[in-house]
């Protein structure tokens, strides 16, 4: 590296060390390596020392003991020094002015200060890696060591608590009691041997037992660093469920990562050789299959609804995501008004659909499952759409619209047949709009379903606008309008024709009167075929 006036040159093998700091100009020369190198290595167990000589930042000596084998580095390149400039210091350090003292660092393979140091993390500049356990040079960073560094994601309040930012609801310390007391009315003894209350699971600390679900369980956990409690939920990738939760764990590694204020806040999760997790914040508020206990909701209310699960699927969708199963029970209304859409990716086919497997896995809840995933097996963004028409439909009727206590009947009742129109109950008006907007979520086919979340929040603004909201009757994009008058000439033209059809209809008709009137005479009455042999007939 060169930064200085001149030619740059590099020195003669042999010849005196060029000066590496200040010349004749004033120009500094800065090593501007990444400070990494040297963290690696000791991360990596190697010491942090290189040949003496070589570029003045790293010494065998100053290991103590047997230095162990270093990695060879590249020499730098140092511009030659200038004639009737000032002499170089011994040892190839900078070149010594007369009336300055020579720096307190120069000595035999060592520079003086004119290289700059790049200050490590957590340290002053120009300090060096932390001695190993014996103290006679770099070592390995331990794993204690890794393992108590604070995550750099987490912020400290002004009260002093650590916290993790998030997209979430901010909850008040009320809500957060509430939320965790709804978790600890369903504590239960945890079973004999449970291989994780008492202990660690990555970043949480595994306090009680919740229940036991298929294989999955589930506690009340806390995080070890922001001590917030935790929903926290363990699917063993080991067992008679292994092979369902490695694909679950497949589909969920990255749909938890993702943040929005309209999904729940996901506090950790992870794998291990024995299970994934994901620990959220405890659920706070009822869900709306709870809600609907008490009768359907106002239009607006759902119209709100709709609006803010599509804001939260978009984040999904753009990372071609699916959240799978969105249902009224995966739905709570924290606050009046606010809807957050729960376990994202988390979700496990029914038991009692365990048979359509052909084409993969059927996941949601019968009554709210696209037709076109029975057979493809795969959850899209137009199946997320769909199964929120079906919500909207449920919270303005009360109902879903197929409904029934078999769970395989309700499902091939979706796949024969459309979503019918609202039927809200007596007393209840549903807008035009709004049922627009309902059925084009719940399309039959794509081809009359919305493409994506962005087509909903149109449709939504323009309704909020007094605008009116376009069919797919009509070309999207395009107003409703009056009907076209029918064209005059074709209708002519049918008329025309239909005329000319009856009057040939007519003509053939009288032909095959006239030729049943006609007496026909077979010329062959009273002839016989002579046959050899044979007698001739009487009176000849």
């Amino acid at each position: 590296m060169s930064g200085a006036r001149g030619s740059g040159a590099d020195p003669a093998p042999g010849g005196p060390p060029a000066a590496d700091a200040a010349d004749a100009d004033g120009v500094d020369f800065i090593d501007v390596r990444p400070e990494e190198h040297a963290d690696d290595g000791a991360a990596a167990g190697e010491p942090d020392a290189g040949p003496e000589g070589d570029d003045g930042l790293l010494f065998a000596d100053e290991a103590g003991g047997d230095a162990a084998p270093v990695r060879p580095r590249p020499p730098t390149r140092r511009p030659p020094p200038r004639p009737g400039g000032p002499p170089p210091a011994a040892g190839g350090g900078p070149p010594v002015r007369a009336g300055e003292p020579a720096a307190p660092n120069a000595g035999p393979g060592r520079p003086a200060s004119g290289i700059q140091r790049r200050a490590p993390l957590g340290g002053e500049a120009g300090a060096r890696p932390s001695l190993g356990e014996s103290g006679e040079g770099p070592g390995p960073r331990s794993a204690s060591a890794r393992a108590k560094r604070p995550d750099p994601a987490l912020k400290r309040t002004s009260s002093g608590r650590l916290t993790r930012p998030s997209a979430g609801l901010e909850r008040s310390a009320e809500e957060q009691a509430a939320a965790l007391a709804a978790l600890e009315a369903r504590v239960q003894p945890a079973p004999a041997q449970d291989p994780y209350v008492g202990r660690d699971l990555g970043p949480f600390r595994v306090e009680r037992f919740l229940e036991l679900d298929r294989g999955e369980r589930r506690y009340i956990a806390s995080h070890v660093e922001t001590k917030e409690p935790a929903y926290l939920r363990v699917f063993p990738l080991v067992g008679g469920h292994a092979d369902e939760l490695k694909r679950l764990a497949e589909r969920a590694e990255r749909a938890v990562r993702v943040e929005h204020p309209g999904l729940d806040r996901t506090l950790g999760s992870g794998k291990t050789k024995e299970a994934f997790f994901v620990g959220v914040e405890p659920p706070l508020g009822p869900t709306l299959a709870e809600l609907l206990a008490g009768g359907p909701l106002g239009e607006d209310e759902v119209l709100g609804l709709v609006e803010q699960v599509a804001r939260a699927l978009q984040p999904l969708h753009g990372r071609d995501l699916a959240h799978a199963h969105v249902s009224p029970a995966v739905l709570r209304r924290p606050r009046p008004g606010t809807w957050v859409l729960h376990d994202a990716g988390v979700v496990r086919p029914r038991p009692a659909l365990g048979f359509l497997v052909a084409g993969g896995e059927v996941l949601g809840v019968p009554g709210f499952i696209a037709p076109e995933t029975v057979d493809s097996g795969e959850p899209t963004r137009a199946a997320d759409l769909y199964a929120l028409g079906c919500v909207a439909w449920t919270a303005l009727c009360g109902r879903p619209p197929f409904e029934g206590v078999d769970e395989v009947q309700v499902l091939l009742d979706q796949l024969n047949r459309e979503v019918p129109a609202l039927a809200p109950p007596e007393g209840r008006a549903v807008g035009k709009a709004t049922a627009t907007i309902v059925a084009k979520l719940t399309g039959y086919t794509l081809d009359v379903r919305y493409r994506d979340a962005q087509d909903v929040l149109a449709d939504i603004k323009a309704n909020a606008a007094g605008q009116p909201v376009a069919g797919f009757g009509a070309p999207l994009g395009r107003e409703e309008g009056p009907p076209r008058p029918k064209l005059r000439g074709a209708t002519a033209g049918f008329v025309v024709l239909a005329l000319l059809n009856l009057l040939l209809l007519t003509v053939l008709f009288y032909t095959w009167l006239q030729a049943q009137a006609v007496e026909a005479v077979d010329p062959f009455i009273g002839w016989e075929l002579p046959v050899p042999g044979a007698p001739p007939p009487s009176g000849r």
